[in-house]
């Protein structure tokens, strides 16, 4: 395989991240993003939005006993919202 283009990295980015990116070409992969200022950049804010997304879902929770019924009525009105705010 030949060296991978700022394109192929941003398309790998996730298998990469998620450590599933196949082995021949992981090697290219790095490879470029260590030579890559703009990659390695991107690959950073990759990681910190996955960081961020993490946290902001963790304090959102709902509680493990949280009734049913309750989590259905918040889904549905927040789909009644989201309808009208489209038309």
């Amino acid at each position: 395989m030949t060296s991978l283009t700022c394109r192929e990295v941003s398309e790998f980015l996730m298998e990469y991240v998620g450590d599933s990116l196949p082995e021949d070409i992981h090697s290219h992969f790095e490879s470029h993003v260590d030579a890559c200022d703009n990659c390695r950049t991107f690959l950073l804010q990759y990681r910190e939005t996955i960081a961020a997304g993490r946290l902001a879902c963790c304090d959102d929770a709902a509680p493990v006993d949280c009734p049913e019924d309750l989590v259905r009525a918040v889904m549905a009105a927040l789909r009644s919202t989201d309808t009208e705010s489209k038309a």
